[in-house]
């Protein structure tokens, strides 16, 4: 299996990068700072979505939305996903010969 295969677009590949992102975009973190505000980011293993909450009452919540960490999420799961799915089809190959 060359690059080009290992990395085209099939219909298991996108499933499971879409499944991903969605199941990290519920996963939230604190992000660290000293401030007088609160930062909780949403996305793994990039916030691309940072809500700022202010610790004082008269405040609103704030979003921050960051493009380019979404793209880089997007990359990532999808890589991991062309891996997931090239061990599985390695391993039911290997099955199969026996």
């Amino acid at each position: 299996m060359g690059l080009r295969e290992f990395f085209k677009p099939t219909k298991g590949k996108i499933i499971i990068s879409v499944l991903l992102l969605i199941l990290t975009f519920f996963y939230i973190t604190s992000v660290p700072g000293i401030t007088i505000n609160k930062y909780t980011g949403h996305g793994l293993p990039f916030y691309y979505i940072v809500e700022i909450i202010p610790l004082t009452s008269l405040g609103e919540t704030n979003f921050s939305f960051e493009y380019t960490s979404l793209v880089f999420d997007i990359v990532f799961w999808y890589i991991l996903s062309c891996l997931v799915i090239y061990l599985y089809n390695k391993n039911v190959l290997k099955r199969n010969k026996k």
